[in-house]
């Protein structure tokens, strides 16, 4: 409640909000604070948090000036969806030349990541957490143990990978055994195991960021996430019915 109030008293110094108590806001208060984050350049996504901030204060006091928006038509501002920052096919081939060129086990780790991102929608950590029994190779498919959200509002899930990932799949599997050979490991939890010591963990976000740049190349700019945007772009692309 004290965050709530806050905001109020701030708004009202910034976008000629006529009052801070929730229990005299006006619908004239609410097109004053909409008009004022359009004209400062205010994110979409914090004016649809100030709204929802406002809509819960004032529907816990009985004001219902929200209520009364909505049954005039009205719409308050929502969040428009983020661009996609999605790679050309051209851009990862050039992406997975380039991993080629890493040599030892980071370059296995550098030509999975490349390939499986792209072709299976995962997050970067949803990868980087997975087991070695996740992964399915009869139904090509893994199973996302740790999605983003899990404690919230996100479920385990199943995530396809899609055949241009097979080979580099099965590619780093047998890559995978004979590392763990050499490190003296019989076995390892990890899909992609870590050397800590005498133990075998998982890589932390960190490692993976380092591999990333291993294989950036000039004029291409990316992130580990921008593979899960190229999954995401391929699928509509091949289906523009998913935008609806």
């Amino acid at each position: 409640m004290h965050r709530i109030s806050c905001l109020l008293i701030q708004l009202k110094k910034e976008s000629g909000l006529s009052t801070a108590s929730p229990e005299k806001i006006a619908r004239a208060d609410i097109a004053a604070v909409i008009r004022w984050a359009q004209e400062s350049g205010l994110q979409p996504s914090t004016l649809e948090k100030y709204m929802m901030l406002m809509e819960k204060v004032c529907a816990f006091v009985g004001n219902p000036v929200f209520e009364r928006l909505r049954a005039a038509g009205e719409n308050l501002p929502r969040r428009t969806p983020k661009d996609l920052s999605s790679l050309s096919q051209e851009e990862l081939q050039q992406i997975a030349a380039k991993a080629e060129e890493v040599r030892g086990w980071y370059g296995e780790i550098a030509r999975f990541l490349v390939t499986i991102y792209p072709y299976s929608g995962l997050r970067p950590s949803e990868l980087r957490r997975a087991h070695i029994e996740d992964i399915d190779t009869k139904k090509w498919r893994i199973w996302v143990r740790h999605p983003k959200g899990e404690r919230k509002y996100a479920k385990q899930r199943y995530a396809p990978i899609f055949p241009p990932a097979w080979d580099a799949v099965i590619r780093c599997l047998r890559a995978r055994e004979e590392h763990l050979r050499r490190l003296g490991f019989g076995s390892a939890t990890p899909l992609i195991p870590a050397k800590h010591g005498n133990e075998i963990g998982f890589y932390p976000s960190g490692r993976f960021r380092e591999i990333k740049k291993m294989i950036e190349i000039p004029g291409v700019k990316f992130t580990l996430k921008t593979f899960r945007d190229t999954f995401c772009q391929m699928c509509i692309d091949r289906d523009p019915n998913l935008l609806q």
